[in-house]
């Protein structure tokens, strides 16, 4: 598992459709700029039986600042 990880943010290149290396700054803002284009209620998550609860409680306060709730 532990080298199949992801240890660095990947974005997808608009024009190339590839996936590139970003740094977490890049990252973080492609995921805002496409969030903010959609309604909450076209958005959701999920997480595997193999994560760890703290991950899980982000992930739950990351959506919930989104305006996404539990439906």
């Amino acid at each position: 598992m532990a080298k199949r990880r992801l240890d660095r943010p990947w974005v997808r290149n608009k024009k190339t459709r590839k996936l590139e290396q970003a740094t977490w700054e890049e990252a973080f803002t492609r995921i805002a700029d496409e969030a903010s284009k959609r309604e909450p209620y076209d958005m959701a998550a999920l997480a595997g039986d193999l994560v760890d609860m703290e991950s899980v409680q982000t992930l739950k306060k990351l959506m919930g600042k989104l305006g996404i709730r539990k439906s």
